[in-house]
């Protein structure tokens, strides 16, 4: 599982690859996006040299091949699509993979069990040509809280106690126990601290 705090921008996951099937493409936008270009071969001919897949489809085989990603994501949700753009018609018999590249990570604020991240999916074909991409925002579960603090062996921590409530301390980072409530100045959530250091 790969959560927010594994992520590095600049980093890209590659999927395994997918054929098109003509009778897969085709029934598909007959029921989804009946456009003659997608179900007609006579007026498909003419205009793009043969039937293409509709946008739809190719979205949807994008998805699946997301699904075939080596690691998976720890994914609370999509917050939405940017720059979707179809850069080149898509035929049966060409061969499709995904690359899934990290762009950006930034840690949320007023939920700390996550993190926005941006990145951008490009579907290529059997010749490397870019014929689908889009940027996506996706909202990504960190590691659990303990398993971060284990993972940090160098960030000072202690456990602290702030009128009867168990506080704990990751650097500058302080945890209410029994809330979960997380201020970055132990003065704004908590009032003044005892410390005592975790041995």
């Amino acid at each position: 599982m790969l959560y927010f705090d594994d992520i590095r921008p600049g980093e890209a996951m590659r999927s395994p690859t997918y054929s098109i099937d003509q009778d897969e493409m085709v029934d598909f936008a007959r029921r989804w996006d009946p456009v003659p270009v997608h179900v007609d071969p006579e007026a498909a001919e003419t205009a793009l040299g043969g039937v293409t897949a509709s946008g739809t489809y190719v979205l949807a085989v994008k998805s699946r091949l997301l699904h075939e990603l080596p690691e998976t994501v720890a994914i609370f949700g999509s917050a939405g699509y940017d720059e979707v753009r179809f850069h080149e018609p898509v035929h049966a018999g060409d061969v499709l993979h995904v690359v899934m590249e990290w762009l950006e990570v930034r840690a949320s604020r007023s939920k700390p069990d996550r993190g926005v991240v941006k990145l951008r999916i490009s579907l290529i074909n059997q010749i490397g040509v870019t014929v689908m991409s889009h940027l996506d925002t996706l909202i990504v579960q960190r590691r659990p809280y303990r398993a971060r603090v284990k993972s940090s062996p160098s960030v000072q921590r202690s456990a602290e106690r702030c009128e009867g409530r168990r506080v704990f301390r990751v650097g500058n980072l302080f945890t209410d126990l029994d809330t979960r409530r997380v201020c970055e100045r132990k003065s704004c959530c908590f009032g003044d601290l005892t410390q005592r250091q975790v041995r």
